[in-house]
Formats: C-alpha cells, structure tokens, sequence
C-alpha cells in the first residue's frame, strides 16, 4: 500500500475514534454546560466529602463575607476539600473525578485561575491525564454510575472526561497533540461565552505554547510538513487545533475583541506557515524573463490615485500574489469591510503588513537586486496605501483608515533610507538582517543623523515620495468629498441622511476634519524627520535666519513669500512644508473643539521649530 493510501486510512480511522465531542448525544454545546451546573453529578463523585468552608480574613475580623449562592459554595468547598491533595504535583497522581471537579468550579467561575492552571497540570503531564481519562473513571468505578444519580453523573462522565483513545497516538502512547486537540475543543464554550475573560484565552495559548516548546522547527517549517508529521505520529490534522476557526467565532460576535486579536496575532507568529511572504521571484514577475522584469520595474512610474467608486466590490481584491500571508491580509480585509472603523482589524493588518511582509523581504534581498528590491517595496507600500486611501475616500470621517494610510507611507520611507544607506556600505545588507526595528522620526541611532551629508538633497527627497503623494491625495481627492458630506449632512435632506445612516456616519458629522489632521500629520512627520535627522547645525541656523519664528505672528503672507526667497532647494522645501502644517493647526484649532488645547500644542512647536 502505498503513502497516500496509508494516510487516506489513518485519516478515516482517526475520524472513527470515539471522541467526547465528536459522538456527543446532546443537541447543542449549553446542554453540555447544563450538565456542570448539576449537584447532584458532583456529589455522587465524591461521596462523603465534606465541603470546605473559606478560610475567614484574620486581619479584617469585622468585614462583612461576600454571599455567594449555595451552589457555588458547595462546589468550592469540595475544591478547597480534596484540592490539597492534587495541587502543585505536576507529577503525582490525578484522578478522572479531580478533572472534572475543575470543570464544575469553571463553571461556578470561569475566571478561577486557580482551575484553569490545575486542569492544564493534568493535560500536560502524560501519567496524569492517562489515569483521568473515562476509561480510567469506569475501570475503577464503575458501580458509581449505578443508583439514583447515575444518569446525571453517566452524561458527566461521557460529555467532560476524554476517552483513552481522544488523547493516545497510533502507538497507543501519550500524544500531547490530541490532548490538545480535545481540551480546545471540550473549552470553547467558555471562552465564547466569557469572551473578555483573560483565564480562558490564556488556558488555550499556554497548552500551545507547551507542546510548541517541544516541537521541530523543521516540523512546524510548512504546512506540509506539520501535517504529515500530526497524521503519522498522533492520528489528526493541523485544521483540529486551527485557532484561527475559533477566533473567526470569537470576533463574530465581537469584531473589536482586543483577547480575540491578541490571541489570534499570537496564533498566526506561532506557525511560521501560516505568515509565509510571496517569494522574490513571484514579486518580480513570475515566469517573466530577467531582462523583462528587470525593464518592467524601472518603467513603473509612481502611479496616480483614482477613487474606485464601487470600492465595496474590489476591496478584496489581494495586494500580493498568492501565498499563506495574502490569506491573512484578506482576512483582515473581509473585517474592514464588515465594519471599516473597526481600528482593530487596521492594527492587526499594519502589524503584519510590516512585521511579516516588508521586514522578512527585506532580510533575504538578494545583493545584486537591491534597485529591484527598491521598486519592489515601493510598490507593495504603494498599493497597501492606496488600499487605505480607497477608504478614507469612502468614509472620510474615519481616523483609523487616515492613520493606517500614514504609517504605511512612513515605513515606506524609512525602508528607502535603510537601502540608500546600505548602498554606500561595505556590507549593505548585515544591518537589515538584525532585529533592529525600522524606525523613522524619533530615531537616536547615529546612523540616521546628519544624513545631509550621506545622501544629496534629491535621493533623500526620493524616499518620501509616498508621503508626499499621500497629502496630494489627500488635499486634492479627499478633501473635496469630506467637505462636500459636511454641506451635506448641514442641509440634512433625506436623501443624505439616507446616505448617512447608510454608511453608519450619522454620529461623526462633526468629526470631518480627519482629512485636514491627516495632511497635518504627514507634514509634520516629514518636517520632524528633516529636522531631526537631515538638516546639520548649519542648516538648523539658516532656516531659523531665513524664517524666524516671529514672522508667523504677522500671517502668512509674508511667511510665504520669505518661503519662495530661499535659493537652497531643501530649505526652501522645509519652509514650505512648514507653513503649511502651520495653516492646517490654526484651522484645527477652530474646528476641533474636543482637542483645541492639542492644536494649540502644536502650532507652538512648528512655529518654535520644537521637533527635538
């Protein structure tokens, strides 16, 4: 029999294994959870134990005890009763019934951290979990499950105790794989339903994190290859432990979940397969030959911004060919869409955006292709953000989109600086290979200092290309669609309101002025990085010659035309960029009430020159 035969046979048997949850009797996952709110279950499970009362608070003899229900004091006190046997012996004996008590106190207080570590001792620990199993339960008590309460207590057993075969491999050895697999499972309804509770999220991450430390990275390297290694050695599939399918549900129901976005960020960096980037090859053009991608590079201009006006339909569409990381982006994608100001979805997307697409690209450029690799990065940087952009057009009330949109063209210049550098270097491309962050302005690395005298006044004008295209768009495309749904949304016509309701703006009339805090956030991150990073003492001192700050006090007429005197190209640039970030803060400062003080802030330090 051949590979492929024996793994389509392992593969129907391991469905055919009896599983707790795979061979539930009962219609849904609350009637699982029903059966931990029986007493009658748990007391026919440790008979003649007498519960445990709380110890009182001996410094505080006066303060009045909280009321719990009697329920919840019953299962407690059996805790508090039979746990000093089992707690803290990852390695000493555990029973079938000390399992299932943790279910039941979870069930009392999903927030018990206490329960949750317990349970992860048994799961963990291969002796342990073997001789809890429900084999274990009814080779040893079997005539427990005879009597008044043996209904009750038979449903317990069989919905939250794992079978023997649920948590051993085809050996018939420990596999810590299917234990996973089973506890994830049997636990999700608690954390569905306690969604903002941290024990919960924390239970699933700390099983994977155990079984991860253990695991070849040659093993988790691939899809592939995890896969084979999870049907031949424990009998299942990468897709049983997939936590992706549970976080989908999680922020289903609560799509700015900050547990479920955390988690699921953790989940994905876990599996390097499941962030796998485009390869060079594909980027520059597939089955293209060298020449030819090499001549469609260079003839790619920056391209001009166009509003999609039926965006909904392609916002889709992916910004890189085809690979595990393009299936990430479209599921942040398929977020936005759902709810564009969803700022969560935006993080997730910018962070992996940056962390798993243009940093790892960047590490493996190859030496000879670092002009591609130029017009590469501008290009994905491009499009993710005119993706942005298509939205600040859509609703250009929306912060989320406007910032998302800024920091692309950020790392955008920041990656433009890295290579011109590396070009000038003995060994251009070590530095790109460390984990050094990739910083802009703010940076207090003397490599970025005085860059005037590394970089002519043209290169370094290059790589701020995106940012600079970004406050054209925004000042010629956006600008005009914010204004005109603020005259709209003043007239208050049906069918704006209509229109209003429509795209879930009705509330953000007043918050218009996004676009105009945009085209200021851009400037200034353009004048603080000059400043900062560019300009030398010498130029600090022309600039402060050739505009000094008084001369904003008297308008901006005579402002401008000190401007258009400069014959230095760069500062001549600088005093213009900076009077427009001026003219922008002084509108704000009428217009946004809420952070009038902050505008205020501002203005003093563009026209303090305040950027250190």
């Amino acid at each position: 029999m051949n590979k492929s035969a024996v793994r389509s046979e392992e593969s129907r048997q391991s469905s055919s294994l009896p599983s707790t949850y795979s061979s539930s009797s009962l219609n849904s996952e609350d009637e699982r959870l029903a059966l931990l709110s029986d007493i009658n279950a748990l007391q026919a499970l440790f008979p003649g134990v007498t519960p445990k009362e709380e110890t009182p608070l001996i410094k505080h003899p006066n303060m009045t005890p909280a009321v719990f229900s009697k329920k919840f004091d019953y299962v407690m006190g059996i805790y508090r009763a039979v746990g000093v046997t089992f707690k803290g012996t990852r390695v000493g004996p555990s029973t079938p019934q000390w399992l299932l008590l943790t279910s039941f106190v979870i069930q009392q207080n999903a927030s018990h951290y206490s329960a949750w570590k317990d349970r992860r001792d048994v799961f963990l620990q291969p002796s342990r979990l073997l001789t809890s199993t429900r084999d274990a339960f009814m080779a040893e008590n079997g005539q427990q499950c005879c009597g008044d309460k043996s209904d009750s207590l038979a449903k317990v057993i069989q919905e939250w105790l794992p079978a023997q075969c649920d948590v051993q491999g085809p050996t018939g050895e420990y596999s810590v794989w299917r234990a996973i697999r089973w506890e994830l499972k049997a636990m999700e309804r608690f954390a569905l339903m306690n969604p903002k509770n941290f024990q919960a999220w924390h239970h699933r991450g700390e099983m994977l994190r155990e079984a991860l430390m253990h695991a070849n990275s040659a093993v988790t390297g691939s899809r592939s290859a995890f896969d084979g290694y999870l049907l031949t050695c424990h009998n299942m599939q990468f897709s049983d432990i997939d936590e992706r399918v549970f976080c989908d549900a999680a922020l289903d129901d609560d799509s700015k979940n900050y547990h479920a976005w955390l988690y699921r960020s953790w989940f994905v960096h876990s599996f390097p397969f499941l962030l796998h980037p485009p390869s060079w090859d594909s980027l520059l053009g597939g089955d293209q030959g060298t020449e030819d991608k090499h001549s469609e590079l260079h003839a790619a201009p920056f391209r001009s911004f166009t509003v999609e006006e039926d965006w909904l339909h392609k916002c889709l569409q992916p910004i890189i060919p085809e690979c595990p990381l393009s299936d990430e982006l479209t599921s942040t994608a398929k977020r936005i869409l759902h709810d564009c100001m969803n700022n969560s979805a935006w993080c997730h997307r910018f962070y992996v955006f940056e962390h798993d697409l243009i940093v790892p690209l960047i590490r493996v450029i190859p030496p000879q292709q670092t002009e591609e690799a130029k017009l590469i990065l501008k290009r994905l940087c491009e499009c993710e953000m005119f993706y942005a952009l298509q939205w600040c057009a859509y609703e250009p009330c929306n912060e989320s989109s406007f910032v998302h949109a800024r920091c692309v063209a950020v790392l955008h210049q920041a990656v433009a600086i890295h290579l011109c550098l590396s070009s000038h270097e003995d060994a251009p491309h070590v530095f790109l290979r460390d984990d050094e962050i990739i910083q802009v302005a703010g940076s207090s690395s003397l490599r970025h200092m005085n860059l005037r005298d590394k970089l002519r006044w043209g290169a370094f004008l290059e790589t701020f290309r995106l940012l600079l295209c970004q406050v054209n768009v925004l000042s010629d495309v956006i600008t005009p669609r914010a204004e005109e749904f603020r005259s709209g949304g003043e007239g208050r016509d049906d069918a704006t309101i209509s229109v209003i309701r429509k795209r879930r703006s009705q509330f953000l009339l007043d918050n218009t002025h996004q676009v105009y805090t945009a085209r200021y956030r851009c400037l200034f991150t353009i004048l603080e990085y000059m400043w900062r990073c560019y300009f030398t003492v010498s130029d600090r001192e022309n600039v402060a010659a050739a505009l000094p700050p008084e001369v904003y006090a008297g308008g901006d007429a005579e402002a401008a035309a000190l401007a258009q005197q400069q014959s230095d190209d760069c500062v001549k640039f600088f005093l213009e960029a900076e009077l427009q970030a001026l003219r922008l803060a002084r509108r704000l400062f009428v217009e946004d009430d809420i952070r009038r003080k902050y505008w205020k802030h501002e203005m003093n330090i563009v026209m303090n020159r305040d950027y250190v």
